[in-house]
């Protein structure tokens, strides 16, 4: 029984859509003590510990739309496998 990939493409668009959000938003503060020159809270978002998060967002959301478009999940597979390559790099 062969079923439709819209269903496998809106789990795709979901998910690229949670890792744009979630890239976006503070993931962790840090708080430095008052005896410190540089006393204060510093938040980090997600982009500043994994940089790569935005890029694998829009693979995903270009291989949700490659599936719709093509009718095949096989392309969004590939999508998938190629978001694998992507190396997630520590900012310099």
């Amino acid at each position: 029984m062969r079923r439709h990939p819209a269903a496998a493409a809106v789990l795709c668009l979901a998910g690229a859509v949670l890792v744009l959000v979630a890239a976006g938003r503070s993931w962790v503060s840090v708080v430095t003590p008052a005896g410190l020159a540089d006393a204060g809270t510093v938040s980090h978002t997600g982009t500043d510990l994994a940089p790569a998060l935005p890029v694998l967002g829009l693979i995903g959301l270009a291989g949700a739309v490659a599936m719709l478009v093509s009718g095949r999940t096989l392309v969004g597979c590939l999508f998938a496998a190629g978001a694998q390559a992507v190396p997630a790099t520590e900012p310099a």
